[in-house]
């Protein structure tokens, strides 16, 4: 059997065949298009339909006869696609099938494929980056999902995302600074953006060339139980998922340990504060073996088909690959010279750097032991001290 198509080898365009057995494949089509369009059927139960009721034009009969119990039945008799297919030419949207010639490589092998999606923008052929955690994230998540997410797409990753408050939403937006390519995968129907204050993101994210993805009739709202099965997509679309900040029992680690166990993808985990309740997850995945630690997208692009770090496309060099006597030093000589605690932001106003390159120095230095973090402040340790005086040659 093709694993494109529902049940063995579509048709193809170029295919010889009579008239009749043309108008034959259109009605067979046409009805598979209408069980996938019904809410709730999914691939696997449409394919079971079909072998059940002797193929899916017969499927489709059944359910405006009533023979087929709810929740399917029901949702096969009222489905429309072709009004939905009206509806998404108009949004120049448009479905795609598992046996579109343009339906992503990396869906069709998952153990719960999708059946049809519909997708407005582009979803194109570049290696691709889950960047996922939670919602309430720190500050200090939020500005380094922007800032991994900005570095891998001038890299020519595609970053994607599930368009949520937090991690989710500071990822897109880091790939749209950098003009790169990112994906967002909905909870809801396209017409029905979720949540709804990001409406203009999706569109600047359509116009500059990336895409929005749903499994949902266009004007499906958002449920609870939508969201869990999104993330299975957010996995697949990607060659790994960077999980940023995320607690134990969340979304973003169940898409993370998905992408390692279902899907064969690897998983990066930002190494974050161990006191931050909201970085556990990434944390005691590294701890247990299934996540790699990374400190800047360095990390994941050498993990990453070809390493995507060539001159000409590679990471910002002032932004992540300053060297210790830069950021770090820098950093030790404001901490010592200040005496007392500071925040990131003001680290970041006292050694005139970006943000985005403190926390990764900061992370770094943390790791060696050189600072410490007590609450919201960061402190130098008598490590980072006398690294500084060595430095300095004291």
């Amino acid at each position: 059997m093709d694993v494109r198509s529902p049940m063995g080898p579509w048709p193809g365009p170029d295919s010889e065949r009579t008239q009749q057995g043309a108008a034959d494949d259109q009605a067979q089509h046409d009805a598979w298009i209408r069980l996938l369009s019904a809410e709730g059927v999914t691939l696997a139960v449409a394919r079971a339909l079909a072998l059940q009721f002797a193929g899916p034009e017969s499927v489709v009969i059944a359910a405006l006869e009533g023979r087929i119990p709810s929740p399917h039945g029901p949702a096969i008799a009222t489905s429309d696609p072709f009004g939905e297919m009206g509806l998404l030419g108009k949004m120049n949207a448009r479905f795609m099938t598992p046996w579109s010639s343009d339906f992503p490589n990396a869906l069709v092998g998952i153990p719960d494929p999708a059946g049809l999606l519909r997708v407005q923008g582009t979803l194109g052929q570049a290696a691709a980056v889950a960047i996922v955690g939670t919602r309430r994230c720190s500050a200090e998540g939020e500005r380094a999902a922007h800032f991994f997410a900005r570095e891998l797409a001038r890299c020519r990753v595609t970053i994607v995302s599930g368009g949520a408050r937090g991690i989710d939403v500071a990822a897109h937006r880091g790939a749209l600074e950098a003009n790169g390519h990112t994906i967002v995968v909905l909870g809801s129907g396209l017409a029905q953006p979720y949540p709804p204050e990001h409406a203009h993101l999706y569109a600047d994210i359509v116009r500059a060339g990336g895409a929005l993805v749903s499994e949902h009739h266009v004007h499906q709202r958002p449920r609870p139980g939508f969201f869990p099965r999104r993330n299975r997509l957010i996995s697949a679309l990607s060659l790994g998922v960077l999980v940023i900040e995320a607690p134990r029992r969340s979304g973003a680690m169940l898409t993370a340990r998905l992408a390692v166990e279902a899907h064969g993808r690897d998983c990066w985990a930002m190494v974050a504060d161990p006191h931050r309740q909201s970085a556990r997850g990434g944390l005691e995945a590294i701890r247990d073996g299934w996540a790699k630690a990374v400190l800047d997208p360095i990390d994941v692009l050498g993990d990453l088909p070809g390493g995507h770090t060539d001159d000409e496309h590679g990471p910002d060099d002032q932004s992540i690959r300053d060297l210790p006597e830069r950021d770090d030093l820098r950093i030790l000589a404001v901490l010592v010279q200040c005496g007392q605690g500071l925040h990131t932001e003001a680290i970041a106003h006292h050694c005139r750097r970006p943000m985005a390159c403190v926390l990764v120095a900061l992370t770094r230095l943390q790791l060696l032991g050189a600072v410490t973090k007590q609450g919201m402040h960061w402190r130098t340790t008598a490590a980072g001290v006398a690294w500084l005086g060595e430095a300095r040659g004291l």
